[in-house]
């Protein structure tokens, strides 16, 4: 297949003015093996290229008269100046910036681009080839991909979709999705929130709503979005008056303090902040606590009537309990800018990534921030990584987003 820049304008008129014939100049899309001063050379264009590789195009050329020059204009960040001709067919009819030496009316040109090495990753570059005749008329074609980072196309190409983790209150408030450049995006969820739910399956993209689809899917729930109480868990016998007035120097009410990712495997984590809300809620309506150790979802029920905001908790803890499924997901917080995250084209960029961080590996994230970037693994290996967009800080809008490369 050939892709041509072909332009025929016909002007004869009734007084005899010549018929005017443009030069044509296409490329070779189908990729093709050829030897070149005894080298094997692949000709491209491909989709994506890494940064300082080089693409090597077929370029044919003709025109009506005799070609004169055929000239390359490569739109990018960096400009590599030893890209050239490097064989013509017949051979050398030109010189290595594209003057024709001999006259011909068809030619067949190898034309080597050097991709600079400092392009920015996952930008777009242009090519647009063009050929001038001898009577001085011009034609141009051009071509696009996509620069990666130098190594990463060893791996898989991630695909990136938009997703939104939170509860139905989520309803309350209109929601624009936000801009990103990468490979697609798969925009998940974006005009159908009423889908909108905690639990979060990568294999099928989709937030479970309610507790019972959950309970019937939890093989591909990898985690739960919640908002949770980040305040000390501590024992039965504390003193109310010195902990009451800890708790109540806290800034902002307890369902406000911030959102987590946790993974189903780890269910104490959900148990445990579940406590922590009941003693916040004991301490902050200065009720007494049980007499015996006591039980999640008996001491959040005891003081629900005071805050029914944590009832959402309560549920979640108690349906991941009975998951038949616990997916074991692992989280780990990644310095990469937005800018760097959409930068990152294929999977075995995480690798070196995630070895660089200093934070551990965890079933629960950190309280969750805008532009944070984390990385995440699957209890067979596979990784991905996600950057928050928007976390909540109120319970007008309930739910937080992030963009996910996976």
């Amino acid at each position: 297949m050939v892709i041509v820049s072909l332009l025929m304008l016909a002007c004869q008129k009734e007084k005899g003015l010549p018929v005017i014939t443009f030069p044509t100049v296409s490329y070779s899309v189908k990729p093709e093996n050829v030897t070149i001063n005894n080298t094997m050379i692949v000709t491209g264009p491909s989709a994506i290229y890494e940064q300082g590789s080089y693409v090597v195009y077929k370029l044919t050329l003709t025109a009506a008269s005799s070609i004169k020059q055929m000239r390359v204009q490569v739109l990018a960040d960096y400009i590599a100046l030893d890209s050239k001709v490097i064989a013509t067919f017949p051979a050398n009819l030109c010189d290595s910036i594209g003057n024709f030496t001999t006259e011909v009316t068809e030619a067949v040109v190898y034309y080597r681009l050097h991709i600079h090495p400092l392009i920015v990753p996952n930008s777009t570059v242009k090519v647009t080839f063009s050929v001038l005749d001898n009577d001085l008329y011009r034609m141009e074609q051009s071509n696009s991909f996509k620069v990666i980072k130098s190594g990463s196309s060893a791996g898989k190409q991630f695909n990136l979709f938009f997703v939104m983790v939170g509860t139905q209150e989520a309803l309350k408030a209109a929601f624009e999705v936000p801009q990103a450049t990468g490979n697609g995006p798969y925009v998940y969820n974006a005009e159908n929130v009423s889908n909108l739910g905690n639990y979060f399956s990568l294999d099928r993209r989709v937030c479970y709503a309610y507790p019972s689809d959950a309970l019937r899917n939890s093989d591909k729930v990898d985690w739960i979005g919640y908002r949770y109480m980040d305040v000390p868990l501590v024992s039965r016998n504390w003193a109310l008056g010195e902990t009451v007035k800890t708790v109540r120097t806290t800034s902002v009410p307890a369902y406000q303090v911030g959102w987590a990712f946790v993974s189903p495997y780890d269910t104490a984590t959900l148990v445990t902040d579940t406590l922590r809300m009941g003693y916040y809620l004991a301490a902050n309506y200065r009720l007494p606590l049980p007499a015996a150790p006591p039980v999640a979802g008996k001491l959040i029920s005891t003081y629900l009537a005071y805050q029914t905001s944590y009832g959402a908790l309560c549920k979640l803890a108690q349906t991941v309990k009975k998951f038949p499924v616990k997916n074991n997901v692992q989280f780990k917080k990644i310095s990469l800018t937005p800018e760097q995250f959409d930068q990152t084209s294929h999977n075995n960029e995480l690798s070196a990534l995630t070895a660089g961080s200093p934070n551990a590996w965890a079933p629960k994230t950190k309280p969750l921030q805008p532009d944070e970037v984390y990385a995440f693994k699957r209890a067979d290996g596979t990784m991905g990584m996600f950057k928050v967009i928007f976390v909540p800080v109120s319970s007008t809008y309930d739910a937080i987003s992030v963009w996910i490369k996976y």
